[in-house]
């Protein structure tokens, strides 16, 4: 709390210089700061449910696994593996593993793997092993979590000589604008930054406005071709 850069921003909202706050992340940690306890400021992050006095920002976490999956289902793509990430291994696994047996979708345990941000050049061999040709039944769907594991993942397609999407079809997450890269076609699926940051400009100007708003707005999953500009 002691930072300089923490100080100025308390400085801003006791001088009212700021219409109000977005945050990346919840901001627990701040919740008994004067960056959250000052009164008259409209606060909103990106975040599963609100934490009064913030509001949330939610990532529609289901609507981007239904989209995945039924990119898979109208390819008659049966056979899932999935990379993800430690953060996705709650809920978000839970929610996924039921939407897959909803449209009666196969994955095996030895299809499904996490890897941390800092291990991601791991996914390059993880994909490698479940599609090189020697293995018996190979997937042919990939579903891959987190932007950080897209390229090496790709990279392991490329070097298990499969075809995309003829043997396999791809659906990566992506953070708009910036796809990360990658070595095969991947479709890409997630959220723009710059739509999120107009969402939570626009609650902001509501709650300045006296206009009745929700506590938690929802921000949908788009496929690149489905973004609004």
């Amino acid at each position: 709390v002691d930072a300089p850069d923490h100080l100025r921003l308390v400085s801003d909202l006791r001088h009212d210089r700021l219409a109000g706050l977005v945050f990346a992340v919840n901001p627990f940690a701040l919740m008994r700061t004067p960056v959250i306890t000052r009164p008259g400021v409209p606060r909103i992050a990106i975040m599963d449910a609100p934490s009064p006095p913030v509001a949330a920002a939610a990532l529609d976490e289901a609507g981007f696994i239904a989209k995945a999956l039924d990119f898979f289902s109208v390819r008659r793509r049966t056979r899932v593996a999935v990379l993800s990430v430690p953060g996705l291994e709650g809920g978000f696994r839970k929610r996924l593993e039921g939407a897959l047996a909803e449209r009666w979708l196969e994955t095996r345990p030895w299809w499904w793997h996490t890897l941390d941000h800092a291990s991601a050049v791991g996914a390059r061999a993880l994909v490698h092993l479940l599609m090189h040709p020697g293995q018996d039944v190979r997937p042919d769907a990939l579903f891959i979590t987190d932007d950080n594991l897209v390229e090496p993942a790709t990279a392991g397609l490329l070097a298990a000589g499969v075809r995309v999407p003829e043997d396999v079809a791809v659906v990566a997450h992506c953070n708009f604008p910036w796809p990360t890269a990658a070595a095969t076609p991947a479709h890409r699926l997630g959220y723009d930054a710059r739509e999120v940051l107009l969402r939570c400009l626009e609650w902001i100007d509501a709650q300045r406005a006296g206009t009745p708003v929700e506590q938690r707005i929802l921000l949908p999953a788009r496929f690149a071709d489905e973004r609004v500009e």
